[in-house]
């Protein structure tokens, strides 16, 4: 009796496992290879991530020494620290280019300069500046995603960095008092994001990039 039952309970999985195999590639979850990863694409986004960082680090240190006034120090140090990351994410850019097989650009990105050295100013430069840097990452993990783990963590990482910036910058332009976000400028958000799925890690974010100019308020 008990083998006729243990045979029984077999024939009923193995029919079970026979209707999901033959329904298999029907299903939408039903694994599919992807192509394979644009890898000069990548290596030509990593070589503009690079120059764009560059190109920070020379900004930042610039700004540094051109800011007066009564929040000088805090801006400063502020302006310091984002130049002082500037060479890691170069760094770390880099090393992803000679593991791909390229060879690392020693270019550098451009250098805005409009001669205005109001720290308002300053800092709407540095929006400019970091909208480049967006479309780099983006366009980055629209490479990668699906393809390269490592590649991809590493955007994601990158991208809620320059959200961060970004929010930062948005918090110092606002007026004392004002709870509502700095809105001067317009705000990007890539197309591929609003249509791509599973982003969870920076979905909160969408990819939200601001370009600003003129004054505040």
């Amino acid at each position: 009796m008990a083998l006729f039952r243990i045979s029984s309970c077999d024939a009923e999985s193995a029919l079970l496992m026979g209707r999901a195999c033959s329904n298999a590639e029907d299903s939408p979850t039903t694994f599919r290879k992807k192509p394979f990863m644009d890898n000069q694409a990548v290596l030509t986004t990593l070589d503009r991530i690079m120059e764009l960082e560059l190109a920070g680090v020379v900004r930042y240190t610039h700004c540094a020494l051109i800011v007066y006034g009564y929040n000088l120090i805090s801006i400063v140090v502020w302006l310091q620290k984002n130049a002082d990351a500037g060479p890691l994410h170069l760094r770390a850019a880099g090393d992803l280019v000679t593991w791909l097989g390229g060879h690392p650009s020693l270019g550098i990105g451009p250098l805005l300069e409009y001669h205005k050295h109001d720290s308002g100013d300053i800092l709407r430069e540095s929006l400019e500046h970091e909208a480049e840097a967006f479309k780099a990452c983006y366009g980055l993990l629209d490479l990668v995603r699906d393809q390269d783990v490592r590649l991809d963590e590493y955007e994601r990482d990158m991208i809620a960095e320059e959200v961060a910036h970004r929010d930062e910058v948005n918090k110092m332009l606002r007026r004392p008092g004002q709870i509502e976000p700095y809105t001067s400028g317009v705000f990007v958000e890539p197309r591929s994001r609003r249509a791509s799925q599973g982003d969870s890690g920076i979905h909160r974010h969408r990819g939200r990039m601001l370009a600003a100019a003129g004054n505040p308020g």
